[in-house]
């Protein structure tokens, strides 16, 4: 909700058309609950698609090579799977909606940032 509220603030002339940020411990608290479910269901892929004998072992396995490469989809990689990487985005993120609303707090910051840039806008056609 967040994310299409910002989209509908652009700017006339502004070089900027769209504002990309990550959403865990960025624009919501990574306490949110999103990315332990996201992680979740990263070991249940682990055990369902890749084989692994159980969620504790996808732990075990995933845990050195996520400290050295720091995206779980390359630390797959790294330790020798062949992941395709839509049936992993589709299976680990699930539905984000269930841990994530309209943050109120970002929507008030990225309206500061398009109305400060509106009267900058206005300040330099002033100049002008």
């Amino acid at each position: 909700a967040a994310v299409r509220a910002v989209e509908a603030m652009t700017v006339p002339g502004s070089e900027i058309d769209h504002l990309l940020f990550d959403l865990d411990g960025t624009l919501y608290a990574i306490e949110n609950g999103y990315e332990l479910a996201c992680r979740e269901r990263l070991f249940e892929f682990m055990v369902e698609r890749l084989g692994l004998p159980s969620k504790d072992a996808a732990r075990e396995l995933w845990r050195p090579h996520f400290a050295t490469h720091n995206q779980s989809l390359k630390a797959l990689r790294a330790a020798g799977f062949v992941v395709d990487s839509d049936e992993y985005w589709a299976y680990t993120r699930g539905d984000a909606s269930t841990h994530l609303g309209a943050n109120d707090d970002a929507i008030a910051f990225f309206e500061s940032l398009m109305t400060r840039r509106g009267e900058e806008e206005e300040e330099e056609e002033e100049e002008e």
